[in-house]
C-alpha cells in the first residue's frame, strides 16, 4: 500500500498572506468569537445581524471615516450626552449625503441638456446648410447678451466646425463678443411651484429649446465663462423670446383689448426681477400663450423650445398656476391690477383653444382679484387703530363689501396721483369683466348696476344722481388741471397710449354689456311658468327703451363703428360696443316672433331681428373685403378668436339669416332672389372662416351654423309646424299669439344660450 502524498507547502505568497490576516482582522469581535466569515458591514454585519439585530457590532480600530458614522460604544448603556451626539452626527451625515444627490441629480440634468442641445443644433445646422438664413431670426440681439440658462451647473457641447464657421459667417462681429463678456456670479432664482394652489400638476419643467440654440454654444474658446443670467424664471423663455412673443401679440391687426402698454411691458422686461416694476410672470405666461399662436411652428422653432401640443399650452398653464398663487400671496395694487390683466388676456386664449370652463375661471379670478385690490386700498386708507375693527367688519362676506367706499359713489380724489390712477383704470376695466360676464349667459352682480349711468365721453368719472346732478363748467382751475393731466396725451392713462381706443368708446362697450346682460337674463326667465304674457311684454318694452336710448345717446363720434384710432387702426372696443347693441336686440325679439295670425312682413319683431343681423353681416363683409379699414391683411378666423364679443355677434347674426331662409321657403318660396342673397352671405362668410388658420371653438360653430342652413326649419316657431289643437276657439284666438309666440321659440332660446356659451 502506498503512503499517502505528503503534505504541500502552501503556496500562497506573502502579501496574500498579509491581505488574508488583514481581512480577518477586519471581522468585528463576536464573528471572531464564533469564527464565522464576516463581512465586516458597518455598522452591523450580516452574521449578526441574523443573530440579535438589535445590537451593532463591535471593532478593534474602526477605520477615521467610520468614526463619522458610528459612535463607539465605551460600556453597554451609553449616556444620554453621547446619543445625543450620535443622533447630531447622523443627522449631518443625512444632510451631507442629501447635499450630494442633489449634485448628482443637477450634474445628470445638465448632460440631458446637452444631450437636448446638441439634438437643436443638428437640426438647426442641417437648415442652414440647405441655404434658408430665415431660420435663424433676431440671433444678432441673441449674443448680444449672457443668455438665460435653466441651470447654472450646465455644460455646454463642443461644437462642429462647420456650424461655428456658419455662424461667424452670419456674424463676423462675434469674435469680438468674448472679449466683453462679463462674468456675473452665477445665482439661480427658484420660484416657489404654484401646484399646491392648483388642482393640475405643474406642467413640464423648463427645456433648454427655451432659447436660442445659438446661444447655447461655446463662443470661442470662453467655455469656461457663465453665460447664464443671474436672475430670472426657470418657467419663462429668455428675455429676447418674450420681446418677440409680445411683439407679435401687440403687432396683430385688431389685437385683443388689453390694458397693458407695449412700449412700456417690454422696456421693463430689462429690469431685474427683483426690481418692483418688473411685470408679472402670469402676464407674461398670458401674453406669451396668445403670441405664441401668432407665429408659425416652423418660425418659432428654431429659436424656441415646441412641444408636440405647442408652446403655448406650457405658456396657458403656467399662467393659470401663478394666477391662483397671486391671489393667496400677492396685496400690491400694480401687481394685483398686472394679474387681473392675466386673468382676462387667459380668457382670451381659453377663447381661441375652446374652453369655455377655463374662460369663467379666468373670468371668476379677474373679478376677485380687483375685489382684493379694492379691498386693499380700502385698508391702506384706515388708519392703524382702525385697521383691525375694518378687518373684522368685512370677513362677513364679500356681499357687504364694496371695491372701495367709492365704488358705488363718486370716486374720491386721493392725494396720490398714481393711486387715483390705478384705482380709475382698475375700476372701469374690472366694471367691465364683471359685466361681461353677465352677459355671457351669467348672473355676476359683484358691480352695481346703478353704475351704469356714467356718462358717455365726460372728462371726469362720476355718476349722475337725480338728487345732485353736477353743473357743466363748475370745476376749478385745480380739478380741470388735475382732468388734464389725467386724460391729456401726455398722461400714463392707456385710453390715450392704446390702439384700443379712448375714454369714450370703452364706457360704451361696457354699457353696452351691461344691456346684453339684461336681455340674456330676461329671456332666461321668461320661461318661467308664472311669467305671464303681460309682465313678458312689460319687460320687452322697458328694455327696449333702454338699448334705442343708448343707441340715440351715442355721440356723434362713435357713431361710425369702423372709426380708426390715432394710430391708424380699428378700433376694436367701438366695434364690439356696436355689435353688442345689435345683438342684445335681436335676443331681445327673435323669441317673441309670431307669424300665427299675420305675414312675416307684418311682425316688427321678425323685422327688427332682420334688420340688425343683416347690419352685422354687412360689418363682417366689410372686414373681410378691407376696403375702409387700412389694414394689410384681416383674418377672420383671428379676429374672432381674439374677440369674444365679436364672435357672438357674428353667430347671432348668421342663426337670424337661417331663419329668414327658413321662413322665406315657408312663405314666398318663389322669391328666390332675396333667399339667394341670404344664402350666398352665410356660404361667403363660412367660405373665409374655414381658410383661416385659427378658428373659434376649432371650427364647431361653422358645423352648427352649417346644419341650420342645410335644415333651417326647426328655427321657425314650433306653433307653424304643430298648429294647436282647437284654433277655433275665441279664447285661444286672443290669447294663443304671445303665448304659442312664447313657448314656441323655446328651443331657438337654448340654441342662443348654446352659442353664447360656446362663442365665449
Amino acid at each position: 500500500m502506498d503512503a499517502p502524498p505528503a503534505r504541500r507547502k502552501s503556496s500562497i505568497k506573502p502579501s496574500r498572506q498579509t491581505s488574508s490576516v488583514l481581512h480577518r482582522n477586519k471581522a468585528c469581535l463576536s464573528c471572531r468569537a464564533r469564527k464565522t466569515k464576516c463581512d465586516a458591514v458597518k455598522p452591523i454585519c450580516s452574521s449578526c445581524k441574523r443573530l440579535n439585530p438589535h445590537t451593532e457590532c463591535k471593532y478593534d480600530q474602526p477605520p477615521k471615516w467610520l468614526q463619522a458614522v458610528v459612535s463607539l460604544k465605551s460600556t453597554h448603556q451609553p449616556t444620554h450626552n453621547t446619543q445625543i451626539t450620535q443622533t447630531h452626527t447622523q443627522t449631518q451625515t443625512q444632510t451631507h449625503r442629501i447635499k450630494e444627490l442633489e449634485l448628482k441629480l443637477e450634474s445628470l440634468q445638465s448632460r440631458l441638456t446637452d444631450l437636448r442641445t446638441a439634438v437643436a443644433i443638428q437640426h438647426a445646422t442641417t437648415k442652414s446648410n440647405t441655404g434658408c438664413p430665415d431660420t435663424l431670426p433676431h440671433s444678432r440681439e441673441d449674443l448680444q447678451r449672457p443668455t438665460i440658462l435653466d441651470h447654472p451647473h450646465s455644460f455646454f457641447p463642443p461644437q462642429t466646425h462647420q456650424y461655428k464657421n456658419t455662424i461667424f459667417n452670419y456674424h463676423p462681429e462675434i469674435n469680438s463678443y468674448n472679449n466683453h463678456l462679463i462674468t456675473h456670479p452665477v445665482l439661480r432664482v427658484e420660484s416657489p411651484s404654484p401646484s399646491v394652489t392648483s388642482s393640475i400638476p405643474d406642467p413640464a419643467p423648463s427645456s433648454p429649446h427655451h432659447h436660442h440654440p445659438l446661444a447655447t454654444q461655446n463662443l470661442g474658446d470662453s467655455s469656461h465663462l457663465p453665460l447664464s443670467e443671474p436672475n430670472w424664471y426657470s418657467h419663462l423663455p429668455s428675455r429676447k423670446v418674450c420681446k418677440l412673443l409680445i411683439k407679435a401679440f401687440f403687432n396683430r391687426p385688431l389685437a385683443p383689448f388689453t390694458l397693458v402698454e407695449p412700449v412700456g411691458l417690454q422696456s421693463r422686461l430689462d429690469l431685474p426681477i427683483h426690481d418692483p416694476r418688473f411685470p408679472q410672470p402670469a402676464l407674461i405666461h398670458a401674453i406669451c400663450a396668445t403670441g405664441s399662436q401668432y407665429i408659425s411652428r416652423e418660425t418659432l422653432s428654431p429659436i424656441y423650445w415646441c412641444t408636440p401640443q405647442g408652446p403655448h399650452v406650457h405658456h396657458a398653464q403656467w399662467a393659470e398656476r401663478l394666477l391662483n398663487a397671486g391671489i393667496t400671496q400677492l396685496r400690491d395694487p400694480r401687481k394685483l391690477l398686472e394679474l387681473a390683466e392675466a386673468a382676462v388676456l387667459c380668457c382670451q386664449y381659453y377663447t381661441v383653444v375652446g374652453k369655455p370652463l377655463m374662460i369663467w375661471k379666468s373670468l371668476g379670478c379677474c373679478i376677485r382679484l380687483a375685489t382684493l385690490v379694492g379691498l386693499h386700498l380700502n385698508m391702506n386708507k384706515n388708519s392703524p387703530a382702525s385697521l383691525l375693527q375694518h378687518t373684522s367688519d368685512n370677513m362677513n362676506g364679500l356681499e357687504k363689501v364694496s371695491f372701495w367706499p367709492d365704488g358705488v359713489e363718486l370716486l374720491d380724489r386721493p392725494s396720490d396721483p398714481h393711486l387715483q390712477h390705478y384705482r380709475t383704470i382698475l375700476w372701469w376695466y374690472v366694471f367691465c369683466c364683471d359685466k361681461m360676464c353677465a352677459a355671457a349667459g351669467g348672473f355676476a352682480s359683484t358691480v352695481d348696476e346703478k353704475d351704469s349711468l356714467i356718462p358717455i365721453s365726460s372728462s371726469r368719472l362720476y355718476r349722475v344722481h337725480k338728487q345732485h346732478e353736477r353743473r357743466a363748467g363748475g370745476n376749478t382751475k385745480e380739478e380741470q388741471q388735475e382732468d388734464w393731466e389725467f386724460f391729456s396725451p401726455g398722461s400714463p392713462s392707456f385710453f390715450f397710449k392704446h390702439r384700443t381706443g379712448d375714454l369714450g368708446s370703452l364706457q360704451l362697450l361696457i354699457k353696452t354689456a351691461i344691456l346684453l346682460g339684461k336681455v340674456n337674463t330676461t329671456v332666461y326667465r321668461r320661461s318661467h311658468p308664472a311669467k305671464t304674457a303681460q309682465e313678458i311684454q312689460q319687460e320687452h318694452e322697458s328694455l327696449s327703451h333702454l338699448i334705442w336710448g343708448l343707441y340715440h345717446s351715442i355721440p356723434a363720434c362713435y357713431k361710425d363703428p369702423f372709426k380708426l384710432t390715432r394710430y391708424g387702426q380699428l378700433d376694436a372696443c367701438l366695434l364690439s360696443a356696436h355689435t353688442f347693441i345689435h345683438t342684445s336686440l335681436i335676443q331681445l325679439n327673435e323669441d317673441l316672433v309670431c307669424l300665427d295670425h299675420h305675414a312675416p312682413s307684418e311682425d316688427g319683431h321678425l323685422q327688427i331681428c332682420k334688420l340688425s343681423g343683416q347690419l352685422m353681416m354687412d360689418w363682417f363683409l366689410q372686414l373681410i373685403q378691407q376696403k375702409t379699414l387700412g389694414l394689410i391683411s384681416v383674418d377672420l378666423g383671428q379676429l374672432l378668436c381674439g374677440n369674444p364679443t365679436l364672435n357672438f355677434g357674428l353667430s347671432v347674426a348668421m342663426r337670424t339669416h337661417c331663419r329668414l331662409v327658413a321662413i322665406n321657403r315657408v312663405y314666398t318660396p318663389s322669391a328666390r332672389l332675396e333667399l339667394d342673397a341670404l344664402t350666398f352671405q352665410i356660404e361667403h362668410i363660412l367660405s373665409h372662416l374655414s381658410k383661416s388658420p385659427k378658428m373659434p371653438l376649432e371650427g364647431r360653430i361653422i358645423e352648427l351654423i352649417s346644419g341650420l342652413l342645410q335644415a333651417p326649419y326647426s328655427l321657425l316657431p314650433r306653433s307653424l309646424l304643430f298648429p294647436p289643437l282647437d284654433p277655433a276657439s275665441s279664447f285661444a284666438s286672443q290669447q294663443a299669439p304671445d303665448q304659442y309666440g312664447h313657448e314656441s321659440m323655446k328651443s331657438n332660446f337654448a340654441l342662443a344660450r348654446l352659442l353664447t356659451c360656446s362663442s365665449l
